[in-house]
């Protein structure tokens, strides 16, 4: 009987399979047989990322519960980032954040431009205006309108349903930072999402 990758024992087929891109190779085999899903399935699954949330917990488990799987994964990374409850306090808290982090953006982008410029100068001999890359003061008073649209997010009075495309950003984004927090406080309790984790390694 001539050699094929269908006679071939499990052993071998398990050690291809070991060499093979999960993400497409890997996938692919499974479909071939039951035969062929069952040898290449342990190799789906090398590494995974777990977090702080009660979904990526309750994934975690449900990956620990199903051996086939399970036995494959080689490694478990932890994202221990938390989300901050000052910011998920209250509107401003977040949006005055977010002020912060676009001034600070804007230094960094204004020192580069301030850069070019002289440089641009100093290989052209002068100062011509054709040659320079977009000013200081260009780039503030495109940029300034940002925060302040934000800033009217948490005046009084202000309504939702009239938001510009801006507001509606920053909006989502501070509603989605509650979600987070709260389902934070309910997955880790007194270190509760840490034993989990441990628990199920």
């Amino acid at each position: 009987m001539p050699t094929t990758i269908a006679t071939l024992p499990n052993d071998l087929l398990s050690s291809i399979a070991s060499h093979l891109s999960p993400s497409t190779c890997i996938r692919n085999l499974r479909l071939v047989s039951r035969r062929f899903n069952a040898v290449s399935s342990p190799y789906l699954i090398s590494s995974t990322l777990v977090s702080f949330t009660s979904q990526s917990l309750l994934d975690l488990e449900e990956l620990a519960s199903r051996p086939v799987f399970a036995k494959g994964v080689e490694k478990v990374n932890a994202d221990v980032s938390y989300v901050d409850e000052v910011l998920a306090s209250g509107m401003g808290n977040f949006v005055r954040n977010a002020e912060s982090e676009e001034d600070n953006d804007d230094i960094g982008d204004l020192g580069e431009t301030n850069a070019a410029n002289e440089e641009l100068e100093s290989l052209v001999g002068g100062n011509d205006e054709k040659y320079k890359v977009k000013s200081s003061y260009d780039y503030v008073s495109e940029a300034y309108g940002v925060p302040i649209e934000w800033t009217v997010v948490y005046s009084p009075g202000f309504e939702k349903d009239k938001a510009s495309e801006k507001q509606s950003l920053i909006l989502n984004t501070y509603e989605g930072h509650v979600k987070l927090f709260e389902d934070q406080e309910i997955a880790v309790p007194n270190e509760e999402g840490l034993k989990r984790i441990v628990k199920t390694l």
